[in-house]
């Protein structure tokens, strides 16, 4: 019991708050490149999640299978959310690069005879200006098989500056710049395609780097996986609670699950950890609705069945 008592405490909340807070601070000082402080920040806030899910089990007399299925539900939920994060940040090696200039020679992208996805990801490369002034650039591209163009795709680059006050009378200028852009490109029959720059405004001296990443993320499995958990969460939940209003393991897995889902739909190419703490905030108010919800249809159901 005493053991219990320590573990649901506020030590280990407390050292992954801590652990947090330096990874933020270290990233923002550069000590930290971005993908590892999103790995690390990441890490920290799913352990959370999961320690504030199970803690209030740690105070019931849990007998027969009941600790192996919390043990097996915390590592699914740590493989599910931490493997999307980790391939997320990390998609893998491009199979195709190139720099790309406007009409000229087109980046060819072998396929492997298998129906497949690919990240384009675009990098544009907008010179230096004198006076912090603004600039953007706009680029389309084409993608054609066996010399028939079937898709294209465009974007904007920009570089903005601006003043942010600094106390009372102080200013300092602010660079915000947006140079990378990324697309889904299908290749359906696995006869492989080609990428080609059409035009870039403004053009002169200036081209863009593609690079191309087969994006082969199990995503059904991890869907399905995802179902299974969220499945679980309410009939542990249905399980232990004697207050109808009690769905703690649910709403931080589905807020765990969901944020890092928006994190892999919505990243940009090179995430930033603004992108992972935006998108887990969001998810996982969105998870924490979508429990609430399912909590209310099935607690009844889940109660009467659990009570025989």
């Amino acid at each position: 019991m005493l053991l219990a008592e320590r573990l649901g405490g506020p030590i280990l909340p407390g050292v992954l708050a801590a652990l947090a807070l330096l990874v933020w601070v270290l990233n923002g000082a550069g000590v930290i490149p971005a993908d590892r402080s999103i790995l690390w920040f990441g890490t920290c806030a799913m352990l959370g999640m999961l320690f504030f899910g199970l803690r209030g089990f740690l105070g019931e007399r849990l007998a027969g299978a009941i600790p192996a299925l919390l043990a097996a539900f915390g590592l699914a939920f740590l493989v599910a959310t931490l493997f999307t994060l980790l391939r997320t940040v990390f998609p893998g090696m491009p199979v195709a690069t190139a720099d790309l200039v406007p009409k000229g020679a087109p980046l060819e992208v072998k396929g492997d005879g298998r129906p497949g996805r690919y990240r384009v990801v675009v990098e544009g490369h907008m010179p230096p200006t004198q006076g912090q002034a603004s600039q953007g650039e706009h680029y389309e591209m084409s993608v054609a098989r066996g010399g028939t163009t079937v898709e294209t795709f465009g974007g904007d680059f920009m570089e903005r500056w601006s003043e942010r006050r600094l106390g009372r009378r102080g200013t300092a200028p602010v660079r915000t710049v947006r140079d990378v852009d990324q697309h889904v490109v299908a290749d359906p029959d696995g006869s492989g395609f080609q990428l080609s720059l059409q035009s870039l405004v403004p053009a002169e001296g200036r081209n863009v780097t593609v690079s191309v990443i087969p994006d082969d993320f199990p995503t059904w499995p991890l869907v399905g996986l995802g179902i299974l958990l969220g499945a679980a969460a309410l009939a542990l939940d249905a399980w232990r609670t004697v207050d109808p209003g009690d769905a703690i393991l649910s709403a931080f897995t589905f807020a765990g699950l969901l944020g890092i889902a928006a994190f892999r739909r919505f990243a940009p190419a090179h995430p930033g950890l603004p992108e992972l703490i935006f998108n887990l905030v969001a998810g996982g108010i969105a998870g924490w609705a979508l429990s609430s919800a399912l909590w209310a249809l099935l607690r009844k159901p889940l109660g009467g069945w659990f009570r025989g």
